[in-house]
């Protein structure tokens, strides 16, 4: 396949070859139903297998074309003929060795004599070009458009897409409890059960999601979108795409964890002030990329203020800042305190991952 084929051609081919389920092969006919270019694919699929096709002949068929290909390279080499009958003399030789190579590839066995001829219909010939992929039921594939970047790593349960750019189609697996499959960029994460479908990043950025099956969840900057069969997630106009690795983590905890402004009438809780102002400033701090200094002031929060509703994120926050600053061996002692404090906690299965990491 050249880089413009339509993603899901490795499909049409495994349905054409008869290695999908029922359920991918319904996914195929309903894409074949509005990709022209698949369409066309698998029009022309069953057109070479129509050709390569062995038309059946009976035994005695093949015992005649045999003798007479023997026949005509025993006899003695004639006077030169007219150029026309020459060319007969080498047509008909061509269609008895035809007739030869027929019989045996639709027998596939030797002729024996006194031995029972096979009498079994012919076989389709297997076409070389097509890709031999895994079952999709049993494995997960991850098929890249053109130049698209992206690294795939597996850890405590995780399964985990990190894609820098371009598009990826991916057909995941039905998952079992305790399982998870996400595709990260640098700014949002998309996480599925089991389905099929298309994601885009530039610049580390994401820029779109399209679900062919099932569904999946887009979390992106603290919002969550919930995207099913046959519909699209574009990035919004006014989110640029982000210049920071760290970006995603100090958006998303700024969106879902600062509170509320406080209404006029209301008086002012004590502490209340220093605890945000604290916790801002080690998400500032992050998303600017100075990672030492996000840790001491997370660090500073989390000791200040541990029964703040805030404190699980702030916590795991200090993991992430202490892993973008190489300090390995900090975030994996971070990641077990996160643990031990919260086992329940929503980034738990992450932690657990950082804990035993390099």
């Amino acid at each position: 396949m050249n880089g413009d084929a339509c993603a899901m051609a490795p499909l049409v081919e495994a349905q054409r070859d008869g290695r999908v389920t029922e359920r991918e092969a319904a996914t195929v006919l309903r894409h074949l139903a509005s990709c022209a270019a698949c369409a066309a694919l698998a029009a022309e699929l069953e057109r070479l297998g129509a050709l390569l096709q062995v038309p059946p002949r009976s035994p005695l068929e093949q015992q005649r074309g045999r003798l007479e290909l023997l026949r005509a390279a025993a006899r003695p080499r004639a006077a030169p003929t007219p150029r026309w009958a020459a060319r007969r003399a080498v047509l008909s030789l061509a269609v008895a060795l035809a007739i030869a190579v027929a019989g045996s590839l639709s027998l596939a066995l030797p002729l024996v004599r006194g031995a029972a001829l096979p009498s079994a219909p012919p076989r389709l010939a297997r076409l070389p070009s097509i890709p031999r992929l895994p079952a999709i039921t049993t494995e997960t594939m991850v098929v890249p458009e053109g130049g698209a970047t992206f690294t795939r790593r597996a850890t405590a349960g995780v399964e985990i897409v990190d894609l820098q750019a371009g598009a990826i189609t991916l057909s995941v697996r039905p998952l079992p409890a305790g399982e998870r499959f996400l595709v990260k960029t640098s700014d949002a994460e998309v996480e599925v059960r089991g389905t099929v479908f298309r994601v885009e990043a530039e610049a580390r950025g994401i820029t779109s999601v399209e679900v062919t099956e099932g569904k999946v969840e887009v979390r992106f900057h603290g919002a969550i979108w919930r995207v099913g069969a046959a519909e699209r997630w574009a990035r919004p106009l006014e989110a640029s795409p982000p210049s920071n690795p760290a970006r995603s983590e100090a958006h998303a905890a700024r969106s879902a964890q600062r509170p509320p402004p406080a209404s006029p009438a209301a008086a002012p809780v004590a502490g209340e002030d220093d605890a945000a102002r604290t916790l801002n400033e080690g998400l500032e701090l992050a998303d600017r990329g100075d990672y030492d200094a996000a840790t001491r002031r997370l660090t500073a929060f989390c000791e200040a203020h541990p029964a703040d509703d805030r404190a699980e994120d702030a916590a795991f926050l200090v993991i992430v800042s202490m892993q973008r600053a190489g300090r390995h061996a900090e975030a994996r002692a971070a990641a077990r305190r996160y643990l031990a404090r919260y086992p329940d906690g929503y980034r738990r299965i992450e932690a657990a991952a950082l804990a035993i990491g390099p």
